[in-house]
């Protein structure tokens, strides 16, 4: 999905399906450069329904309890 150490994407209005019928929602994609001085191996997809990055990324900190800016 293009997703890189040290980028970010935000998909806006994706449709998704498991049986019949389509929701909408956003889906970002985050991969860490490092974290505590660890190399992230792969990017994190988070499901939002939250209308832009920046609200959804804060969000996302709050509900892991994920401090400073690392993220």
């Amino acid at each position: 999905m293009g997703v890189k150490p040290g980028v970010s994407i935000y998909l806006k209005g994706v449709k998704l399906t498991k049986r019949k019928g389509f929701a909408q929602a956003n889906i970002i994609g985050k991969w860490q450069r490092k974290y505590r001085g660890f190399l992230a191996e792969e990017p994190w997809f988070i499901l939002t329904n939250l209308t832009e990055l920046k609200l959804a990324l804060l969000a996302y900190k709050k509900r892991f309890g994920i401090v400073g800016e690392a993220w």
